[in-house]
């Protein structure tokens, strides 16, 4: 009985070690931008990934190869259940009920992640909104950020959907309103996760958005020695950022690492919310995918 309890919390204890390794990559790509910035160790494991992710049909299901950090301590756990019950059944002893499983562990680790994140959103969201201005039209409400760029993000009360490229003048002459009632429009009836989610999306257009009248310059790697550069208006990079979504046209270049010159392409450019970006060829190899990946993988998305 003992065996079976010992090897079931080294199972737990390599499921918590998985859990870390997950968030270590993930924080890793978040803090830096981008996978070819991160520690060596985490680049392997991002090649991997997209190695498998160009595989046909196979591809759509790279999410599992997550599960690798899990797997193991879940296999052993389950086995020291299955011993320590079998010494139990042997020696006539009923078990109590426990206190806790190791999912019930799993899920109050998971929660106290969505907490730490929701509150570090309220963090971001209250500094922001301290030095911001509410506007409110009939159908439209503003908020006006005096932090970095001073953007301004309109709602769209009717059709639920930000409205962008607004400049502060042409609200001279609107009502003020409240943070209340701002939260109550954007935020309001919806579940929570989704709403701190949006919170998220507003967070990320404030402080990385860019004006109207700038481009943004962004590159990524590809494989084979092959890194794609494009440029967006501010209209198309600040709809990707702030979750709006976006499908249109523009010019890449192609630099691949035996030739000193870059092809220059047509391509795709598509993003449904702002977490993910995919960049297909039009001309040329029509329909070929050249990447999609999360937009924070984006080299030049933090400058």
């Amino acid at each position: 009985m003992k065996n079976g309890s010992w090897i079931e919390k080294s199972g737990i204890a390599l499921m918590i070690l998985g859990g870390v390794c997950i968030a270590f990559i993930l924080l890793s790509v978040m803090i830096t931008g981008s996978w070819s910035k991160t520690p060596e160790i985490v680049q392997i494991w991002g090649s991997f990934v997209r190695s498998i992710s160009d595989i046909p049909i196979i591809g759509n299901f790279t999410i599992v190869l997550w599960g690798v950090f899990l797997v193991p301590g879940f296999l052993i756990m389950r086995l020291g259940k299955k011993l320590e019950y079998d010494a139990n059944v042997k020696n006539g002893v009923e078990k109590s009920p426990s206190k806790g499983t190791s999912t019930d562990q799993l899920v109050k680790g998971f929660n106290r992640g969505i907490v730490a994140w929701e509150r570090n959103l309220d963090l971001q969201y209250g500094d922001i909104l301290r030095s911001s201005e509410i506007i409110e039209d009939i159908d439209r409400i503003y908020f006006c950020s005096r932090v970095g760029k001073n953007l301004i993000a309109g709602w769209d009360i009717q059709n639920s959907r930000w409205l962008l490229g607004t400049q502060r003048q042409k609200l001279d002459g609107l009502a003020f309103s409240t943070p209340n009632r701002f939260e109550e429009l954007v935020f309001g009836g919806m579940e929570e996760t989704e709403a701190y989610a949006r919170k998220q999306c507003l967070i990320e257009y404030i402080l990385f958005g860019i004006p109207n009248d700038e481009f943004k310059t962004l590159k990524k790697s590809i494989g084979q020695g092959k890194k794609v550069e494009f440029s967006v208006s501010a209209m198309i990079w600040n709809s990707i950022i702030i979750g709006n979504g976006i499908n249109c046209e523009i010019y890449c270049k192609i630099f691949e690492e035996d030739r000193e010159s870059e092809l220059v392409e047509l391509c795709s450019l598509s993003s449904e919310d702002s977490s993910l970006i995919t960049l297909e060829m039009v001309s040329g190899d029509t329909g070929k995918e050249l990447f999609s990946c999360g937009t924070k993988e984006l080299n030049g998305y933090y400058t």
